[in-house]
């Protein structure tokens, strides 16, 4: 084990513990820890029968996952497939987005989704007001160098710009055409997750060597 993880051990009174590694798609993705403040002794079968359950665990994973991402394709083809149609028969994009709005929305996974371009603004689901819409565009304008890109931290970096709170953490764009303020904008709301930890809490301690040697 690494200096730094036999240290943390130690500063939770760690004596024995047992490491499963975790893989997906054949590449190392975790690891299972089981730890203890006593000496505790696990013989062969024991520890065979923990990387079983671990590796059955991940094979399961793994599945779903793989079922996950077909259904995903087959969502973004189904999609392009309308988008596509829509364009044969309109030649204005906007149009074209504004009547998927709803399936654009949720193959992002997105709370909410924003068709802007120049005064003309669509929305849908969770979206900021048409005020914070039309600065957004104006910063993404000064400061997004990229026609796609997105700022997890976008709420705790440029609300001070913003005379009201943003109902939103994050942001994802799509830049169209930067001549005509033309823009796809997702949006997820703020989900916030309360950790619950049971045992011995780690202490501070400090590393033999400097984090950057190690």
């Amino acid at each position: 084990l690494p200096k730094v993880h036999m240290a943390f051990l130690k500063s939770i009174q760690v004596t024995s513990a047992l490491f499963v590694p975790i893989r997906i798609d054949q590449e190392f993705w975790g690891l299972v820890i089981g730890q203890h403040s006593s000496k505790k002794w696990l013989d062969l079968q024991q520890r065979q029968l923990a990387a079983l359950m671990v590796q059955y665990t991940a094979n399961s994973y793994e599945k779903s996952l793989s079922s996950k991402r077909l259904s995903f394709r087959q969502d973004v083809e189904q999609l392009e497939r309308q988008l596509t149609a829509g364009l044969q028969q309109s030649a204005q994009l906007d149009t074209v987005f504004n009547s998927e709005m709803e399936q654009l929305c949720k193959i992002a996974k997105a709370d909410g989704f924003v068709v802007f371009k120049q005064d003309d603004i669509q929305t849908y689901g969770c979206c900021p007001s048409n005020e914070q819409l039309t600065n957004i565009v104006d910063l993404l304008n000064k400061r997004a160098p990229k026609n796609v890109g997105k700022y997890n931290s976008f709420k705790l970096k440029y609300e001070r710009f913003f005379g009201d709170s943003l109902p939103f953490p994050g942001l994802m764009f799509l830049r169209i055409s930067k001549n005509e303020d033309f823009y796809l904008l997702w949006f997820r709301k703020e989900n916030i997750t309360q950790v619950t930890q049971t045992g011995l809490m780690p202490t501070l301690y400090k590393a033999e060597k400097p984090l950057e040697n190690l």
